[in-house]
Formats: structure tokens, sequence, C-alpha cells
């Protein structure tokens, strides 16, 4: 399952919540450039890569943030269900704390 999702890494310092809505936004600016007809990838194409195809079928979003406060998880939890109303086949979670 985990081959099937994408991961975005998000670090908090000092419990910063001003650019969590900037950051959560690379998840919505991802899909949506997934969903355009064309688009080029940011990197060389390598055999290790997924394809484009296989990039356009991912459907798991998962935010893996540093930090871990109650205050911090209400806020991802209010991003992480906008996403999820915008893009309505996605699934979109969190995880906390660091790895």
């Amino acid at each position: 399952m985990l081959q099937n999702c994408i991961w975005l890494i998000l670090t908090s310092h000092k419990q910063n919540y001003n650019g969590l809505k900037s950051k959560l936004k690379k998840g919505k600016n991802r899909i949506e450039a997934l969903q355009q007809n064309e688009f080029n990838l940011s990197s060389k194409v390598s055999s290790s890569l997924p394809s484009v195809e296989e990039l356009k079928a991912i459907k798991n979003y998962i935010f893996r943030i540093d930090a871990d406060t109650l205050e911090l998880r209400d806020a991802v939890q209010i991003q992480l269900d906008k996403l999820s109303v915008l893009f309505l086949e996605y699934n979109f979670s969190a995880t906390y704390g660091g790895m």
C-alpha cells in the first residue's frame, strides 16, 4: 500500500502554524499538476521512478509532520478536510512526530 502513496514531508519548527496552509497547498498543487494533460517531471527520468501514468494513478497522499501537538493536529485536519472536498477521489492523511 505504501507504494501507492505520495508522502509529503513537512517540517514545523517552534509550533509555527502560520505556514501550514501554504505547505499543505503543495499537495493541492501536485494533484492539479497531475490532472493536466501534459506535464514535465522536474528531475531526470529514471527507471526507478514511477511513470507519469503511475503517478496519475496514485490517490493516497500522506503528509508527514515533524511536530505533534493537539493544536497542530486540529489545524492539519482542517486543511486535509478542505483537500478532501476539492478532490473527492483522493485520500488524505497525516502522520506526526518524526519517523
